[in-house]
């Protein structure tokens, strides 16, 4: 949501903007106790950030930044987005870190589609996404 004030004061920098399934997303938020309250309030929530996170990301230069999916970073072309951000972020595959990444980064960990289980009705939470988000 800041990078193109980061970016003004660091030019320098990389930006990762890691993306993830808006309901999930969502999911999450609502059970931190400095999020939104009901399921109206985190998309809205949801939707703003994604928004001021759009804008500010288009100031900043192409190179500079990349965008990556959560569920393949965690499952689908794990190998393949890890090897994208370290080179993006310009570091060495460490053997460290790569078994920190292979401990720790994982579909489970992530809740991967954990909100079909958290919401009562989630036909009706798609539903009022969508026309929220419309």
């Amino acid at each position: 949501m800041y990078s193109d004030y980061i970016y003004r004061i660091f030019p320098e920098a990389k930006f990762v903007e890691m993306r993830r399934d808006p309901f999930d997303n969502i999911a999450s938020v609502l059970k931190e106790p400095w999020g939104p309250n009901d399921h109206r309030k985190a998309i809205l929530w949801w939707r703003d950030r994604v928004g001021l996170a759009t804008s500010a990301q288009k100031s900043i230069p192409i190179e500079s930044s990349i965008t990556l999916e959560l569920e393949d970073l965690v499952k689908n072309k794990r190998s393949e987005t890890y090897q994208r951000l370290i080179n993006h972020i310009g570091l060495e595959d460490e053997v460290e870190m790569r078994q920190y990444f292979d401990l720790e980064v994982t579909f489970e960990r992530a809740h991967i589609g954990r909100w079909r289980s958290d919401f009562a009705d989630p036909d009706k939470f798609e539903s009022l996404f969508n026309q929220l988000t419309k």
